[in-house]
């Protein structure tokens, strides 16, 4: 184990050299600037573990950075470095178990092809607190346990179809959780539609479904994977699939012809079908789990819908196109009117606008929910770190305080006019009014600015409420 030198600023490419028995080897709080060279170890240990940590001035892992350090099982501990990258080939001739690489908090790109060359694994990534954008396609095949919690900045993960033998995953979005639920359900109506027959079809249909590889299959569940809104029902055209033929593609035969599976499966419906690929299998009759996954998705962070039910939908649209309509017409009457303008009207205009505001909010949230009616999944993390997501947030925050604030006023204002009624030197005037919203409105602005400057968030939940009560 090497700890606490910040002098150390280079290991020589011979100092690890022929060490066979070597069971572990541990790099803590150095100079190094360069990744230091592991390949002549040949460490015959069964379970190697390799831990780096602390190492601010070591940057990238560079190619083959692992290969010759063991022939078997590897664990490596890269975590809370100056890792800006790590390089195409770096686990090259590795038998990978874990990867640790969290807390490197400028780590922004594994290459496409980091994982590629490895003979085995990895079975655990772990990413958190990272500010990775995107994970390589290649090479996750055997992952078992993905965390990559509070990585804010992976708002996109490969096609859940590649995490073939994931049982657990750990994620920053819910939305991410929502994936693995969608592709499970879409697996399970395929599962019902080959393995579950009954009458007619039962005895041509006894074909073993043990893998199918092809991108016939690939292309159909992607195509349900992506359709979240189709939702099995017995009462639904999944039930009478036999007269859909569509879902032949899936069968032994289709009417008369004869379809199978053979080297190529040809579409009925599609003329260039391409052959086979060889690169994934997908168990369809049984044998699938349960992803583990969180934080999971609740009612502020739904799968397919902001609105959970249609009469909520419905009472919105009106609430908010009442709020609308009736508060411009409130303004509009007493500001057109030829009366003077007194404290009382003056303080009704100020509640119309927070009205109005509020209106805007919900009218923002319920053409969100319109927009993405039944695969809300799909554009919950592009609307709740955007700026639409911000904007209704702030409307909802200022409109409420300032609603809260006039009523406030406008209650004192008149229980002040009642008490001194007979008094009349000591009567509010409208300038007093000004000075008292001016405050009000400069309150509210601060207010529903706070988590826009990072004090709480709008993007914490699909309607855009301050709710992260997390401490920083």
């Amino acid at each position: 184990e090497i700890r606490n030198l910040r002098n150390l600023d280079y290991i020589d490419p011979d100092a690890f050299k022929n060490l066979p028995l070597l069971k572990y080897l541990g790099i803590f709080n150095t100079g190094l600037k360069v990744f230091p060279d592991l390949t002549k170890i040949y460490s015959s240990d069964v379970n190697f573990l390799l831990e780096i940590a602390d190492n601010p001035f070591m940057t990238s892992v560079p190619a083959n950075a692992f290969h010759g350090l063991c022939n078997e099982s590897l664990t490596l501990k890269l975590y809370n470095n100056g890792f800006t990258s790590i390089q195409g080939h770096a686990f090259n001739g590795t038998n990978l178990d874990a990867i640790y690489l969290h807390k490197n908090k400028y780590l922004k790109v594994i290459n496409e092809d980091a994982f590629l060359g490895v003979h085995s694994g990895p079975t655990l990534l772990d990413i958190s607190r990272t500010v990775i954008v995107n994970l390589p396609v290649k090479g996750l095949e055997s992952l078992k346990e993905l965390m990559a919690r509070n990585t804010w900045t992976l708002k996109k993960l490969p096609a859940v179809k590649i995490f073939l033998q994931l049982i657990r995953a750990d994620l920053s979005y819910p939305s991410h959780c929502c994936a693995f639920k969608n592709w499970k359900k879409n697996s399970g109506i395929l599962e019902y539609l080959m393995c579950n027959q009954s009458g007619s079809h039962s005895s041509r249909n006894r074909r073993s479904f043990r893998a199918i590889r092809g991108p016939f299959y690939k292309d159909y569940a992607e195509e349900y994977t992506e359709r979240t809104d189709t939702v099995y029902d017995k009462n639904t055209k999944f039930t009478n699939f036999h007269e859909n033929s569509q879902y032949y593609i899936f069968l032994e035969e289709h009417g008369e012809g004869n379809v199978g599976f053979g080297q190529e499966l040809k579409n009925p419906q599609t003329e260039d079908m391409q052959a086979f690929d060889s690169h994934y299998d997908y168990l369809v009759c049984g044998g699938s789990e349960d992803v583990i996954c969180t934080p999971e998705p609740d009612e502020f962070n739904p799968c397919e819908d902001i609105m959970g039910y249609q009469f909520l939908r419905i009472v919105v649209w009106f609430v908010n196109l009442l709020a609308i309509i009736g508060n411009v017409f409130v303004l509009f009457i007493l500001l057109t009117s030829h009366y003077k303008l007194t404290v009382p009207r003056f303080l009704m205009c100020n509640l119309a606008f927070a009205d109005f505001c509020m209106g805007l909010y919900l009218l923002l949230i319920a053409s969100v929910d319109l927009y993405t009616r039944s695969e809300y999944y799909n554009h919950a993390i592009e609307w709740q770190t955007g700026p639409g997501c911000n904007t209704a947030g702030f409307f909802t925050v200022f409109a409420s305080e300032l609603s809260v604030y006039t009523l406030t006023v406008i209650t004192l204002e008149r229980w002040y006019a009642i008490t001194f009624a007979m008094r009349p030197n000591r009567k509010i005037r409208l300038r007093h009014a000004l000075v008292i919203m001016l405050g009000g409105w400069l309150s509210c602005f601060l207010l529903a600015l706070l988590p826009l400057v990072r004090v709480s968030s709008y993007s914490k939940v699909s309607i855009c409420l301050p709710m992260d009560t997390e401490t920083p």
